[in-house]
Formats: C-alpha cells, sequence, structure tokens
C-alpha cells in the first residue's frame, strides 16, 4: 500500500508553444487506445509528415477552446480537448479524451472533464458540452454519466459511437 500517490493529478491548459508535449500525449493515447480514436497513429504521422511536424501539431490550438493535460509525478497521464461551438447557440465539444491504463480509476477523468466544464462554464456559461464515445467503451461512458452527462443516441456520422451531453451550466 501507499505505492501510489494519492494526491490528484495536477491539470494543465496548454498552448500552441506546447505543441510537443500535445504530441507526446496524442501518440501514447493513439499507441495505447488506438480503439477510442477516429484517427490511427500510423494516418497522424503520415499527416504529420505531409504538413510538417510543428505546424501539424500547432493546428491543434487553432479552434478556440482549451487543451488540457493531467500530470502526475512529472508524467503526462491523461489528455482533453475542450472545442468551443462554431456558431451561437451550438453546443461545445470535448474531444480527443484519454487517461493513461496505470491512472484509471484514480480521478483523473473526472479532474479532466470537470476542468472543461469550469472553462465552459466561465467562458461560455450557458452553452452545452457534447461528446461522442465508443459503443464498446462502457467504462468512459460510466465515467461521463457520473459526471452529468447524457446518452442522446447514436452519433450519426459514426455508427460505433454514442453521443453524449452534458447540459450548460445553471447560473449562479
Amino acid at each position: 500500500m501507499g505505492a501510489h500517490n494519492d494526491r490528484p493529478a495536477v491539470i494543465r491548459a496548454l498552448d500552441a508553444a506546447d505543441w510537443r508535449r500535445w504530441r507526446e500525449v496524442r501518440r501514447r493515447a493513439l499507441a495505447e487506445a488506438p480503439e477510442a480514436f477516429g484517427s490511427t497513429l500510423a494516418g497522424t504521422e503520415e499527416r504529420e509528415q505531409a504538413e510538417g511536424e510543428e505546424p501539424f501539431w500547432r493546428g491543434y490550438f487553432r479552434l478556440p477552446g482549451a487543451a488540457l493535460i493531467a500530470e502526475r509525478d512529472g508524467r503526462t497521464v491523461g489528455m482533453v480537448r475542450l472545442v468551443l461551438p462554431e456558431q451561437p447557440g451550438g453546443p461545445a465539444e470535448l474531444v480527443s479524451m484519454w487517461v493513461a491504463p496505470e491512472e484509471r480509476g484514480r480521478g483523473t477523468g473526472r479532474a479532466l472533464l470537470d476542468a472543461c466544464a469550469e472553462h465552459l462554464a466561465r467562458s461560455h456559461p450557458s452553452t452545452p458540452l457534447r461528446l461522442d464515445v465508443r459503443t464498446a467503451n462502457t467504462a468512459a461512458q460510466a465515467l461521463y454519466r457520473s459526471c452529468g452527462y447524457v446518452d442522446i443516441g447514436g452519433n450519426p456520422e459514426d455508427e460505433s459511437e454514442r453521443r453524449m451531453l452534458r447540459p450548460a451550466a445553471r447560473p449562479s
């Protein structure tokens, strides 16, 4: 017992200057959980070669929102991307959610989701938050439900996914 650090993971926002950190965690996520993403490590590497390493990875920061990572003991152990709505009244989207296998069940996923919800409540308080999750990923679906997301049906763009929505924060 006690081998694990019981303090919560530290959640940190990245920006385009941190593209190498994002690349590191995104590549690890694609290698360890390829079934969870709409892209593959091989496809990502091909696009990176075609566009150039730095421009490709900086591209993740072009859309408005937040790129968050979770760190524990100096290691990056999770990530999520919050993309703000393109059109007024539309939902924000949560994409690229991943938690390292050794970190699951320790509150890191919840901390990332909470940080996204807090960011959204500060910047766009009346905006709901939507995500797509693989139908087979029941553990992730349970986490999302425990954080206030409800299943709103299948993803019309991918029959292997469920779409979930977290209602907008209520004004205080």
